[in-house]
């Protein structure tokens, strides 16, 4: 993620560009989940997942930067504040949850990385078709 951090730091784009990457990006991880559902070896599941991270990473970056412009300086604070109580509520009991849906299916990850690959590329087609949220990104300056 921290590549992707700096990847997306360095990144010389107009608003609409940008916009453009963040959704690209979620469909690639998408197909990086499902490519990890069939993959069979330790360096390219390596790999995949070290490409995951990058793109995450600039996803957050950017669409975080877009949150920071368009939010008023006196509320910033308040509202990053309630973001990160709730991914650190969350993320815990979506490992825990993951946890034991892989427990029940018997350690069969490549369900797993199946399901979450085509979840996310139904959410970041969704995402895609959304004008307002497009306007959102883009007008992120």
């Amino acid at each position: 993620m921290l590549i992707g951090y700096a990847m997306a730091g360095k990144l010389y784009a107009d608003a609409k560009r940008r916009a453009n990457l963040v959704f690209q990006c979620v469909i690639v991880n998408a197909a990086l989940c499902l490519l990890l559902s069939l993959n069979h070896t330790f360096w390219l599941a390596g790999a995949l997942l070290f490409l995951l991270g990058t793109l995450t990473g600039i996803v957050t970056l950017i669409t975080m930067n877009v949150l920071i412009a368009h939010t008023d300086a006196d509320k910033r604070g308040r509202i990053f504040s309630v973001l990160i109580m709730i991914t650190q509520g969350i993320t815990p009991l979506a490992m825990s949850l993951i946890g034991v849906v892989g427990d029940g299916l018997l350690g069969n990850v490549q369900a797993l990385y199946m399901s979450c690959g085509a979840c996310l590329m139904i959410l970041g087609i969704a995402l895609y078709s959304n004008r307002d949220l497009r306007e959102f990104l883009q007008a992120g300056g």
